[in-house]
C-alpha cells in the first residue's frame, strides 16, 4: 500500500515537471502584440464626397488625379511597408475583401480597380519619419453608372524580421492596415442585380461541401444579404442538406462561392436539386431552382480527402469488435479452465483427507 502511494506521488511530480518544462518552450512575443510598426492616415482630396473614414471620390471620365496616404514611423529603427492595391471582392462568408486574395474577378467587372489606381509596392520609413505616399488614378474613358471599389492595404515587411533571433516557438502577430477607395463619375442610383453562375461539389476545410456561385453583376454594393439553401435528391421532397445565413454583403461586380456543408456525410453520386433564395436591401429577392450532378469520380475523390470520413476509416470498428469479442471469449475460456482446475484440486484434497481418516 505504501509503495503504491509513493509511486503515485512521484508520478504527480513528473507530470508537473513536464508541464512546466514544455510550457517554457512556447512564448508569445508580447512586444509585438498590438503594434504594426507604423501608423497611417488619409489625406482627403477636394473631390472627397463623404466623411465616412474611407476615400469616396467623385471623378470624370478619363480624368487623371491622385491622393496620398500619410505614413508615420514612431520607432527608432527602419520600417519597410509592403503595399498592395486590390479590387474589392466577396469571400465565401459574405464579407468584402480589400486585401490580396485568391478570389476570381467576376465576368461582369469592366474596370478592375488595380488597373485604375497605381502606386508603390513598398515604402521605407526611416526612424521617426513621416511620409506622404502618392497613388495615381486614371479613370476609364467612358461614362458609367455605379462605383469602382478597391483597397490600399499596408503591412510591415517580413524583411524587418530577418535579423531577429527566435528562441523556442514564438507567436508573432502581424497587423495589416486597409484604406478602402470608392470611385464614381456620377451620383446616379444603381440597384444590385444578381445572376446565378454555378453549383458544384468541392471541399471546405477538408470537409465535403456543395458550393453555389452567383454574382452581383452591377457596379454597386449589395447589403443586408441573406441566403437560404435546401438540397434534395432530384425528384424527391426529402431535404438532405440545408443552410441559412444572414447579415452578408457583396462588393460591386463580384461573385460569391457560398458553401453548403454536407454535415460530415459521405458524398453520394447522383442527380440533385438545389432551391436557393437570396434576399437583400432595396427589396431584392432572387430564387433559383437548379439541378446538378455529382459524378462517381467526384464522390470518390472528395470522400477520400474528407478528414471526418478518413478518421472513420482509420478507426476499423469491425476489427475492434472482433478483437473485443475474442478477448471476452478468451477470458471466459480461461475462467472455465481455472474453475475446472480449482474444482479438481478441491476434489483431490477432499479425497486425500478422506483417505487419511480411513487409514487412522
Amino acid at each position: 500500500m505504501k509503495k503504491n502511494k509513493i509511486s503515485s506521488i512521484w508520478l504527480l511530480f513528473i507530470i508537473i515537471f513536464c508541464i512546466f518544462s514544455f510550457g517554457k518552450t512556447i512564448s508569445i512575443a508580447e512586444d509585438n502584440i498590438g503594434t504594426a510598426g507604423f501608423s497611417f492616415s488619409i489625406n482627403y482630396p477636394d473631390n472627397q464626397l463623404s466623411d465616412k473614414g474611407y476615400l469616396d471620390l467623385l471623378m470624370k471620365p478619363n480624368q487623371k488625379s491622385s491622393f496620398t496616404l500619410n505614413l508615420v514611423n514612431p520607432s527608432s529603427e527602419d520600417v519597410n511597408v509592403d503595399i498592395s492595391i486590390t479590387g474589392a471582392k466577396t469571400n465565401k462568408n459574405g464579407v468584402i475583401e480589400y486585401t490580396p486574395n485568391d478570389i476570381k474577378n467576376d465576368d461582369s467587372l469592366k474596370f478592375p480597380f488595380e488597373k485604375i489606381v497605381t502606386g508603390p509596392n513598398q515604402v521605407l520609413l526611416k526612424p521617426g519619419e513621416t511620409k506622404d505616399v502618392k497613388f495615381d488614378i486614371v479613370m476609364p474613358d467612358s461614362d458609367f453608372d455605379g462605383q469602382i471599389v478597391g483597397g490600399i492595404s499596408m503591412i510591415r515587411s517580413t524583411k524587418d524580421d530577418k535579423n531577429e533571433k527566435v528562441e523556442g516557438t514564438q507567436i508573432k502577430n502581424r497587423y495589416r492596415y486597409v484604406a478602402p477607395v470608392v470611385l464614381q463619375v456620377n451620383k446616379n442610383e444603381v440597384l444590385p442585380k444578381l445572376e446565378f453562375r454555378n453549383i458544384y461539389p468541392e471541399q471546405l476545410n477538408a470537409k465535403n461541401t456543395i458550393f453555389i456561385t452567383y454574382s452581383n453583376i452591377n457596379a454597386t454594393f449589395f447589403n443586408d444579404m441573406s441566403v437560404e439553401v435546401s438540397i434534395s435528391k432530384k425528384g424527391k421532397d426529402t431535404v438532405l442538406y440545408q443552410t441559412r445565413k444572414n447579415n452578408m454583403r457583396m462588393a460591386p461586380n463580384s461573385l460569391i462561392n457560398f458553401p453548403v456543408s454536407m454535415q460530415g456525410d459521405k458524398m453520394e453520386p447522383g442527380n440533385y436539386t438545389a432551391n436557393i433564395t437570396v434576399r437583400g436591401d432595396k427589396g431584392i429577392i432572387e430564387h433559383w431552382k437548379e439541378d446538378f450532378k455529382i459524378s462517381k469520380d467526384e464522390a470518390d475523390k472528395y470522400n477520400e480527402r474528407d478528414v471526418g470520413l478518413y478518421e472513420e476509416r482509420k478507426i476499423n470498428w469491425k476489427l475492434i469488435i472482433i478483437i473485443t469479442l475474442s478477448v471476452i471469449i478468451l477470458v471466459i475460456i480461461i475462467y472455465f479452465i481455472l474453475t475446472k482446475i480449482n474444482n479438481k484440486k478441491k476434489s483431490r484434497n477432499l479425497s486425500h483427507k478422506k483417505n487419511k481418516k480411513k487409514s487412522k
